[in-house]
């Protein structure tokens, strides 16, 4: 087999687990149009790939005879990947990475996320948002991806017949069980962790809480079901609030029976301070030290 051959099936091996944590059941493939039409032929008629469909979408997938060939490969490759040797790089940048993508699913955004609101109810895509921890994290997947430990591919969900969605980098399970087994250092402190816990509390009910929204029940519901989901106490949103109220942006909080525990005043403005108290400590905590070493 030649190189260029024995790459694209390395390519369609890892690739084809882009969907495997999708929440509505595992679906095995990649699409085909995110790989060679030519080398797919050859690699079809050599008995290592094969067709399948999702929809209306083409998809191929590796034949147990290609597993044979790869798994070996990416096995060595694993044993071979050292994480203390990215000098230059911030520690906790390649621990935000590891921990809060690729150790969790298999796959890092292409794109750098974006809203026009500048909230996110995920606090490490928020964290993304900035451009120089949005840099550090793609340098380091573009060297996985050299070393073909990731691949670059679209995702596809099912709706409208099979729809092609964002392009996402994919890492292959093997390395996913490699960096699990990792002495990998930690990203944020468990304070630090319950801090973005809150923001993404704050963010989703920030909605519900606005000084003329209605369903109060619904918004109640929700809050409290946040909390509990992030084992978040009402003692540590407290203080989170009540600094906010001495600048205008919210009521204080008071816990009362059947009542919001406080009113926004102005949302896009306690979307603005939450960034400034929760989030851009965190990010200047990402980017310290870019050239120490793991020790």
């Amino acid at each position: 087999m030649t190189p260029e051959l024995e790459k694209e099936l390395a390519k369609i091996y890892v690739g084809q687990n882009v969907r495997i944590n999708a929440r509505f059941g595992v679906k095995k493939g990649i699409l085909s149009s995110d790989v060679d039409s030519k080398l797919a032929k050859e690699l079809q008629l050599m008995g290592l790939i094969k067709e399948e469909y999702f929809y209306d979408l083409q998809l191929y997938v590796t034949t147990p005879d290609a597993d044979s060939i790869i798994k070996p490969q990416l096995k060595a490759a694993c044993r071979l990947f050292d994480i203390s040797q990215y000098r230059g790089i911030p520690r906790r940048i390649i621990a935000f990475v590891v921990r809060r993508y690729l150790s969790r699913g298999l796959n890092f955004p292409v794109e750098q996320p974006i809203s026009e609101t500048e909230a996110f109810e995920n606090a490490a895509d928020r964290l993304l948002m900035n451009r120089e921890v949005w840099n550090f994290c793609t340098e380091f997947i573009r060297i996985l991806e050299e070393k073909n430990l990731c691949v670059k591919t679209r995702y596809f969900v099912s709706s409208r017949g099979g729809e092609r969605k964002e392009p996402c980098y994919v890492v292959s399970q093997e390395f996913q069980d490699c960096l699990k087994q990792m002495p990998i250092p930690i990203d944020f402190s468990e304070k630090e962790e319950k801090e973005l816990c809150i923001y993404e509390v704050l963010v989703c009910i920030g909605r519900h809480f606005e000084e003329q929204a209605s369903l109060l029940e619904f918004g109640l519901k929700e809050y409290f079901k946040l909390l509990e989901e992030r084992d978040i106490l009402e003692e540590c949103i407290k203080p989170i609030i009540d600094k906010a109220s001495l600048l205008g942006l919210t009521s204080k909080y008071e816990q009362l029976p059947n009542t919001k525990p406080f009113v926004i005043y102005d949302l896009h403005r306690f979307q603005a301070y939450l960034y400034r108290e929760l989030i851009k400590p965190k990010i200047e905590l990402l980017l310290e030290n870019g050239t120490e070493e793991f020790e």
